[in-house]
C-alpha cells in the first residue's frame, strides 16, 4: 500500500510503497531520504546496522572536515552503546583513516537518524510537548479566523459585494532548496581536434610554468604547442622525432622536461632547443628507458618514477637541477600493497612531501621529503574516499589532494580525509595547478580550466 510523506530537504511529496527499502531518492532535489519509521517495516538487525553505518560515517567525516569533532563524538554516542572515551577514540580513528565502520559498536536495536540533518535532532518529551501546544494554538488561531469570516458573511447588507476570501497563511512553510555550488566550476576551455595552431591531434602531455604558460604535447608527431595563460597560441616546437611524448613538466629555471619513450630530455622553454638528458641506468638489467611520470618540486628537483615491467619493480628517483641522482625510494606502492604497480602518478606539495598514486592498486602513498611513509589512503570503489579508475593527482597551495577520474574529481585534505567531489566536462588525463590555484585538466582534444570555489 503506497504512503506519502514530505522530503525533509525540499518539501516535495514522496510516495513510499510497502516493501521498498529504508531510503528513497527524492525526484526533485535528488537527495537520499530515510523513510519514516512508522512507514518502513523493520529490516533484519544486521542490515539495519549496515545501513546506519553507511549513513553515519559520511556525516562524521563531514563534521570532522568542518572542525566539529565534539559534534561528531556526540553523534557516535547517540547511536551506539559506548561511553565518551570510546566514542572519542572511534572518531579519532575515523579521522586518522584507521576505522572504516562503526558496525562493531552500534546499538543492538539500531535507530535510523534523520537524513535531513548532520546532527540528529533530539526527540525529548519537552520538545514533543511544545509541538502539541503549538499545534493546539495554531488550530485555535485558524478556528477564530474562519469564525470571523462566517460572521462577516452572515451580517453583510443585502446586495453587498461578497467579502473576499481570506487565505490563512501556512504555519509550516515549505523550505526552499538552494543547491550548494560545486567545489570547482568550469571557467574556460582551450583547443579542439586538428593540426593547426591551438588544435591538438593526439594530446598526451600538459605542463605549466611558473608564469602560467601552458605546454601541450602531442603523442604522434612530437609537437609541443605553447599557449599563454589565457589559452592563446604562441608558438610550437617539434621535439626528438623518433621518440613519442609521454609526459611534460616545467622546471623552475627555464627548462622543460619531456619524457619521450621512457627517456627524459631537457629543453629550453624559450627556444625549444634540447639542452641535455637526465640519464639513469637500471643496475639490475641495464635499461635506460624506463622513466614514467614526473613532478618538479619548489626546490627545483625533478622526481621521476622508474617502472621496470620485466622485473616488476617500481621506483622513485629524485634528481637535482643539474641532473644528479640524489634520492631513491624503492617500490613505493608495491612495498605497501604487496602488488606490482605498473603506473604511478606523482605530485609534490609545498613542503616537499611526495604523493604516489597507484593506478592499478587504487591507493595513494604519501612520503616525507626524506622518503619515509607518512600515510596511505584510498581503495577501489565508488563510495566517498574511493576511486575506480584514477587518472591523475594534483596538490593545490592549501595542501588539498585532487584525484581525477573520467567526468569527476575527488578532493581530500592533506591527511587523506575525503572532503568532496565535483563533476568535470570530460576526462582528467593530466591535472595541474598554476600559482593562483586554477586547475587545468587535459581532455581528449582540449584543455579545461576550473576555478575553485
Amino acid at each position: 500500500m503506497p504512503n506519502t510523506f514530505s522530503c525533509p530537504t525540499c518539501g516535495a511529496p514522496l510516495t513510499y510503497q510497502d516493501g521498498d527499502g529504508a531510503t528513497i531518492t527524492c525526484p526533485f532535489c535528488r537527495n537520499s531520504v530515510i523513510v519514516p519509521a512508522e512507514l518502513y517495516h523493520a529490516q533484519p538487525e544486521a542490515d539495519a546496522h549496515s545501513q546506519l553505518d553507511e549513513l553515519l560515517l559520511p556525516q562524521i567525516r563531514d563534521l570532522l572536515a568542518r572542525n566539529q569533532k565534539i559534534e561528531a563524538i556526540k553523534l557516535v554516542r547517540q547511536y551506539t552503546d559506548v561511553g565518551l572515551k570510546e566514542a572519542k577514540d572511534a572518531v579519532e580513528e575515523i579521522e586518522a583513516g584507521r576505522r572504516t565502520s562503526l558496525a562493531d559498536i552500534l546499538t543492538s536495536r539500531p535507530y535510523m537518524p534523520d537524513a535531513a540533518s548532520h546532527v540528529p535532532v533530539s526527540t525529548s518529551p519537552s520538545k514533543d510537548g511544545s509541538i502539541v501546544v503549538y499545534l493546539v494554538v495554531a488550530g485555535v488561531f485558524v478556528f477564530l479566523i474562519v469564525l470571523g469570516i462566517l460572521l462577516a458573511l452572515t451580517n453583510r447588507p443585502p446586495k453587498a459585494t461578497p467579502a473576499p476570501i481570506i487565505k490563512t497563511p501556512t504555519l509550516f512553510p515549505t523550505a526552499t532548496f538552494v543547491p550548494t555550488p560545486q567545489f570547482a566550476s568550469l571557467a574556460a576551455t582551450f583547443g579542439s581536434q586538428g593540426i593547426g595552431a591551438g588544435k591538438f591531434s593526439s594530446p598526451n602531455a600538459l605542463a605549466i610554468d611558473p608564469e602560467g604558460y601552458l605546454y601541450v604535447g602531442d603523442y604522434d608527431g612530437n609537437r609541443v604547442q605553447v599557449l599563454d595563460p589565457s589559452g592563446k597560441f604562441m608558438v610550437q616546437w617539434t621535439l626528438e622525432p623518433e621518440l613519442h611524448i609521454r609526459h611534460l613538466v616545467a622546471g623552475l629555471n627555464g627548462e622543460l622536461y619531456a619524457n619521450q619513450s621512457g627517456r627524459v630530455f631537457r629543453y629550453d622553454r624559450k627556444t625549444g632547443q634540447q639542452t641535455g638528458e637526465v640519464q639513469y641506468v637500471d643496475p639490475t638489467d641495464g635499461d635506460i628507458d624506463d622513466f614514467d611520470n614526473m613532478a618538479v618540486g619548489l626546490d627545483g628537483s625533478l622526481l621521476v618514477t622508474w617502472i621496470n615491467n620485466t622485473l616488476e619493480t617500481d621506483t622513485l628517483l629524485r634528481f637535482d637541477p643539474s641532473g644528479k641522482l640524489v634520492q631513491t625510494i624503492a617500490n613505493p606502492i608495491q612495498e605497501q600493497t604487496g602488488q606490482f604497480e605498473p603506473h604511478i602518478y606523482l605530485a609534490l606539495d609545498g613542503l616537499g612531501n611526495i604523493y604516489a598514486l597507484g593506478e592499478y592498486n587504487h591507493t595513494i602513498c604519501e612520503y616525507s621529503p626524506q622518503g619515509k611513509l607518512i600515510t596511505r589512503f584510498g581503495s577501489k570503489g565508488d563510495k566517498p574516499g574511493q576511486f575506480s579508475n584514477p587518472e591523475n593527482i594534483a596538490i593545490d597551495s592549501q595542501g588539498r589532494i585532487f584525484v581525477s577520474e573520467y567526468s569527476k574529481v575527488h578532493v581530500y585534505d592533506a591527511s587523506g580525509l575525503y572532503l568532496d567531489s565535483f563533476d568535470i566536462d570530460g576526462g582528467g588525463y593530466v591535472m595541474i595547478f598554476d600559482r593562483q590555484d586554477n586547475l587545468f585538466l587535459l581532455d581528449t582534444y582540449r584543455v579545461m580550466k576550473y576555478v575553485l570555489r
